[in-house]
């Protein structure tokens, strides 16, 4: 089976391609796989038109039994109930004194109890908007100044400065997650220009590429990672893999540009831009290789995932 994204052969019975992940049987069910169809004339029949309806719980005829059905039989405590909303009590012994049904009841007590109900509620919200006005919500910036810039361990790190152990974690997996994507999209792009089928997407696609793996080296070196056991020390390993991850890339696309712009039959040729961007992905999966070792350590006791491999960034 040939991968429509990066033409690998992959085994027929696989349902993703294990180079790149896309989709082999796009669009519908792998062979084999569908739902089940419940054999002809096994359903109950239609009724018929002009049919009265059949009371709740009584058996269809042609549908299909439910075992252990119990049978409902109605409440003899409920046969006292009124039949009509609003229907008047029964007359007492020796009718009314002055003969005829009471008089009509009242109603307007009930309105009136209604409308101060919604009054009450409508003052109760514009009173919240109000304090919440005065006291700024919490959030306000009384000095009107601009907000600076977010420093190391803030938003722009994933995890607050003196955030637990287990945060802190979960912002350093929540990148490698990020980096796994940019590596899975890296493949289909090089395919494109190498066998000169679409150069110029090739290049687009390496240039997103490029800039979000620059993305992932800045928020990396901007981790905080201080609760963590070890953390500093995987983190200078993770900052050392996608900077040599960052030199790949930036290789990829120069060379890139250059089939595209000289034009290209067949295959592309492999320049020196080429071999450099080998060199580079060659030393960060080294670099890898080595941070993962060290994560997964630390990981397994912060409840995030601890197997990660060197093709998971």
């Amino acid at each position: 089976m040939r991968c429509p994204s990066c033409d690998f052969e992959a085994d027929p019975a696989r349902r993703y391609c294990p180079v790149c992940s896309a989709d082999l049987y796009p669009g519908s069910p792998p062979p084999g796989y569908g739902p089940r169809q419940p054999p002809a004339g096994s359903g109950p029949p239609p009724q018929a038109y002009g049919a009265p309806p059949q009371p709740y719980g009584a058996p269809v005829a042609g549908s299909w039994p439910v075992q252990g059905a119990p049978e409902w039989t109605p409440d003899p405590r409920w046969d006292d109930r009124p039949t009509q909303v609003g229907a008047y009590p029964a007359q007492p012994a020796g009718g009314y004194p002055s003969g005829g049904y009471p008089p009509e009841p009242k109603r307007g007590n009930r309105m009136l109890l209604a409308l101060i109900g919604v009054g009450l509620a409508v003052m109760l919200v514009f009173g919240v908007i109000l304090i919440l006005k005065v006291t700024g919500g919490g959030s306000a910036d009384k000095s009107g100044s601009a907000l600076p810039d977010a420093p190391k361990g803030t938003a722009a790190s994933g995890a607050p400065a003196g955030a637990g152990a287990a945060v802190q974690a979960q912002a350093v997996d929540a990148l490698l997650k990020e980096s796994k994507v940019s590596r899975d999209q890296l493949g289909p792009a090089l395919t494109k220009v190498d066998r000169c089928t679409d150069a110029a997407g090739g290049v687009a696609d390496l240039e997103r590429i490029t800039a979000a793996r620059v993305d992932q080296l800045n928020r990396a070196k901007a981790l905080t990672v201080d609760q963590l056991d070890n953390g500093a020390a995987a983190q200078d390993l993770l900052v050392k893999a996608l900077d040599y991850s960052v030199q790949a890339d930036q290789h990829f696309t120069t060379w890139a540009t250059g089939v595209r712009d000289t034009g290209c039959q067949g295959a592309a040729p492999r320049t020196g831009d080429y071999q450099a961007a080998s060199a580079a992905s060659n030393q960060a999966s080294a670099a890898k290789r080595e941070f993962v070792k060290a994560w997964n350590a630390i990981a397994g006791t912060h409840g995030v995932r601890n197997n990660l491999r060197e093709t998971d960034l």
